[in-house]
């Protein structure tokens, strides 16, 4: 389609979505330069800095402020559709016996793809406390409605929902933290893990359920997979301890 051919609203939807990827992009990249000259400096406040044991944290609570309150205020202004973010009114009592189906069976098969690996390799993404994965999820399901507001308008919403983890997975890697942690054995499982789950929830909100659907698949899926890979590592074998030498 033609940029002039465009409507108003998938102009404004286009606009607000290109502008939090923007911002996504310069912010990521402007810490990870300002990291890297945190490093060629050796003072105590440059070390000091560089060691706070706070920033994932702060960068943590910071993506979920951004990643939730952004779609919320767009649906205010009119940028982004209720609907196309998955905040319109679910018909629950006809959605629920189906969504629930759904959405356990595909955490208990990501469970089990999960702890399946864990068992064959032996390696798996770094421990996360309760209350990580439930801010890691809100994050996530909230940037996936950012990407389904601004696509749906121009391709439909059939394409903007499968479209929406694509445009995830690409911004991702122009992050140089997300690339970095793709050369890390155990960060890279947690990555492709957030992938995964991106594709359960975009199914569970193809379905019908919106967004509390999609989110309710996204924490039970990383639940799933926490509890199978504990119970996996539980299950390997540990190493033989040195037989005691015979006495004399």
């Amino acid at each position: 389609m033609p940029f002039a051919d465009l409507t108003q609203d998938q102009l404004q939807a286009l606009s607000a979505g290109a502008a939090y990827l923007a911002a996504y992009l310069l912010a990521s990249i402007g810490a990870w330069q300002a990291m890297r000259r945190l490093r060629a400096h050796h003072t105590p406040l440059s070390v000091g800095l560089r060691h706070w044991t706070h920033w994932q944290s702060l960068a943590r609570f910071a993506g979920l402020l951004l990643s939730v309150g952004y779609p919320y205020a767009m649906v205010l202004t009119a940028a982004f559709s209720a609907g196309d973010v998955g905040l319109t009114p679910v018909d629950w009592p006809t959605a629920l016996p189906w969504a629930v189906t759904l959405v356990v069976g595909g955490a208990v098969w990501i469970g089990l793809l999960w702890g399946s690996h864990r068992r064959r390799t032996g390696t798996a993404g770094p421990g996360r406390p309760w209350l990580a994965i439930v801010i890691d999820s809100l994050t996530s399901e909230g940037t996936a409605a950012i990407a389904r507001g601004a696509l749906i308008p121009l391709v439909g919403t059939y394409w903007g929902i499968w479209l929406a983890p694509v445009v995830k997975m690409l911004a991702a890697r122009a992050n140089p933290y997300v690339r970095a942690r793709l050369r890390q054995v155990g960060e890279r499982e947690a990555l492709f893990l957030g992938g995964a789950l991106d594709w359960f929830a975009a199914v569970v909100f193809a379905f019908g359920a919106g967004i509390w659907g999609a989110l309710a698949a996204r924490l039970l899926g990383a639940l799933a997979a926490r509890a199978a890979m504990r119970l996996a590592a539980r299950r390997l074998p540990t190493a033989p301890s040195e037989e005691a030498s015979p006495a004399a």
